[in-house]
């Protein structure tokens, strides 16, 4: 008997009549799915027990948030690391000439401190850039389109070089997967990015 996606209490009424019990093993995070239904049972749905014995199940503990951590002022890889101490990741970084900032910092970040989200959500970056020397801090180009890429590149002062296709029917054709060199390096103006772009078969 199926007691997946029920509740603990809808579950022990149904093996109730039935003549069997229910034993929680373990409780699990489990994304896009409410707190207290059952996951996982076994036996399996299809496999007849005797009556007296019981089904053992593991009960969701529905999407696992976390606290966006205070990133103001650190660098990106401490930003990194931070996250990642948090379950999130980063996503987007955006760049922004701030004199009240020393250079290549985290301004802010979007979702703000403190906000409560789902874990494993990137976190959009605007860090500081000052380079009155020529250095340019590399975009991210990861999985944006090829065209808004090259806008993107002309704006930074870099420039587009070798573009290697990958097939990737999971993504829309022409977007970018892979970036040599990777976002956050720091580099002259000039300089050609690498990219390996996504096509369709």
């Amino acid at each position: 008997s199926s007691v997946l996606n029920l509740t603990l209490e809808e579950a022990k009424e149904i093996l109730k009549k039935k003549g069997l019990g229910l034993r929680v093993m373990s409780e699990k995070y489990l994304p896009n799915t409410p707190s207290g239904v059952i996951i996982f049972q076994t036996p399996d749905p299809e496999f007849i027990i005797k009556k007296g014995r019981r089904i053992k199940v593991v009960v969701s503990k529905g999407t696992k948030l976390t606290t966006v951590p205070d990133l103001k002022g650190v660098s990106l890889r401490q930003a990194e690391i931070m996250l990642s101490e948090k379950d999130l990741k980063i996503g987007d970084i955006s760049w922004i000439a701030n004199d009240s900032f020393p250079e290549n910092v985290v301004v802010f970040s979007t979702p703000s401190f403190g906000a409560a989200v789902p874990a494993g959500l990137s976190i959009h970056l605007t860090v500081n850039q000052i380079s009155p020397k020529g250095v340019v801090i590399v975009p991210n180009f990861l999985g944006k389109n090829l065209q808004k890429v090259y806008k993107l590149a002309e704006d930074f002062g870099l420039k587009i070089g070798e573009i290697k296709y990958k097939v990737d029917n999971s993504l829309l054709p022409r977007t970018v997967i892979e970036q040599i060199p990777k976002p956050g390096a720091e580099v002259d103006r000039g300089t050609e990015i690498e990219l390996v772009v996504s096509m369709t078969e």
